[in-house]
């Protein structure tokens, strides 16, 4: 299974994925946001679509179609990825502009605009435009940063207002 990396809609940044982030890269705390207000905040993105135990997926699949119990999240998630991706879209008149979006940003506040996250052109690692994806030095780089990141990263919070202990998948306090 690959990586899914986006850019944050209020810093147009990268949502880095913790193993590799790096000094000039780092990973930052991130939040998903639906369009009833609620909020998850994930610490340390892993790269599977996931922020503070809600799938990016199946948040759209719930947002733009109703759901009976029966349903697993494995179903929403291949429901909202076919959403999320036009070529894999069931019918080929189903468009963006039919679909509510989840939001992604890397600020504690923000008010939901119904705009499709733009997908991260470095799938959530450093930015090696200027290097040749098969060459020695591009190993060298991944090398080095899976070194680095090798073990779990820590991350310090500090507690500055009332967002900080809002807990995911609740309306704004």
């Amino acid at each position: 299974m690959g990586y899914f990396s986006w850019v944050t809609q209020n810093s147009n940044r990268s949502i880095i994925i913790v193993r590799y982030g790096t000094r000039e890269y780092p990973s930052r705390t991130c939040y998903l946001w639906d369009n009833k207000g609620r909020r998850w905040r994930e610490t340390e993105y892993q790269g599977y679509g996931v922020f503070g135990g809600k799938d990016y997926f199946v948040l759209l699949a719930e947002m733009n179609r109703e759901y009976g119990p029966e349903v697993t999240d494995e179903q929403k998630r291949e429901d909202g990825i076919n959403m999320n991706y036009p070529s894999r879209r069931e019918t080929a008149n189903e468009t963006n502009s039919n679909l509510v979006f989840p939001n992604l940003t890397d600020c504690k506040t923000w008010s939901w605009r119904n705009e499709a996250p733009k997908s991260c052109f470095n799938q959530g690692i450093r930015d090696m435009n200027d290097v040749d994806e098969d060459s020695d030095e591009a190993a060298g780089i991944m090398d080095m940063v899976s070194r680095r990141n090798f073990g779990k990263l820590t991350i310090r919070t500090h507690k500055t207002d009332k967002y900080d202990g809002w807990p995911n998948g609740v309306e704004k306090p």
